[in-house]
């Protein structure tokens, strides 16, 4: 049984802090907090140490140093940038605590350290058209995220096409989650050749980390669809034949092909070709035109 009066508390800890916090891990943090045992027995402050994420056994901590002797102490570390190099790119918990010269270590108390080493992730790239003649602007839009990869702001993105030269993109909100936005003007579009394209978007946080690209493809179609085996029945015809005893008229058949886009309309003319869209509808065999 201790005796009357013994110190059986350990110390408290408080004002933890972390400088610099954010980081992005290429400078050393400094680490300090204040151990006090003045209302949990007026001991000295004998030690403290520190734990990354999870509370060890008592004593088997990283220690801090400090002027230990006294019943309130301030005790610093460093966590170096070998350390923070081994961390993920995300928040981490420091916790630290303290013994007294009874022996007795006190209960944690704990900063948040956010770690920011990696660049942010981008998704969502759309182009709009997908499909071009080359003719109008291409709208890109995609969305920068860098809350699983240390929560910075986001500050800058770029797209490139085909890996060419990068061109800056308007980013919306500052946060950590954030639209990206750009328009490939019709001139850059037109010059393209025919095919498809891959216009590869990454966003930037506000440490200067780049994250990994991502794409989508860009199709440049400049010829149209071609035309084949065209046929009209009943042929010969005396002006008085229909396709059948239902449908007083002449079917015209034909084939169109695009290797890079969707048929979406067809026309036909008699003796001259008129202009594009005033000639007599084609429909869909299938009933559809979609593909």
């Amino acid at each position: 049984t201790p005796p009357p009066g013994a110190d059986e508390t350990g110390p408290t800890v408080s004002s933890v802090l972390l400088v610099p916090n954010p980081t992005d891990g290429t400078t050393a943090v400094s680490l300090s907090a204040t151990v006090s045992d003045a209302s949990t027995g007026n001991s000295n402050v004998s030690a403290a140490e520190y734990f990354i994420d999870a509370i060890g056994a008592d004593g088997s901590g990283t220690a801090m140093s400090g002027a230990f002797g006294s019943p309130t102490t301030a005790v610093n570390a460093t966590l170096s940038t070998a350390l923070l190099a081994t961390l993920s790119s995300d928040s981490h918990t420091i916790f630290v605590h303290g013994q007294d010269s009874a022996g007795n270590w006190g209960a944690t108390n704990f900063a948040i350290l956010n770690l920011d080493a990696g660049g942010p992730t981008t998704s969502g790239v759309t182009l709009t058209p997908d499909h071009t003649n080359g003719t109008v602007g291409v709208a890109v839009h995609a969305t920068g995220d860098d809350s699983g990869s240390g929560g910075a702001d986001i500050a800058a993105a770029e797209y490139r096409i085909d890996g060419g030269t990068a061109v800056s993109m308007n980013v919306g909100t500052a946060a950590p989650i954030t639209s990206l936005d750009q328009t490939i003007p019709a001139a850059v579009v037109n010059s393209l050749t025919e095919g498809v394209h891959s216009v590869s978007v990454r966003s930037q946080d506000a440490f200067g980390n780049w994250g990994a690209a991502a794409s989508a493809d860009l199709v440049i179609d400049k010829t149209g669809p071609a035309t084949s085996g065209v046929s009209a029945a009943p042929n010969p015809n005396n002006g008085q034949q229909p396709i059948n005893s239902g449908t007083p008229a002449v079917r015209v058949t034909a084939t169109l092909n695009d290797t890079a886009s969707n048929i979406v309309a067809a026309e036909g003319f008699i003796d001259t070709e008129g202009t594009n869209g005033t000639g007599f509808v084609f429909a869909a065999a299938d009933g559809q035109l979609d593909s």
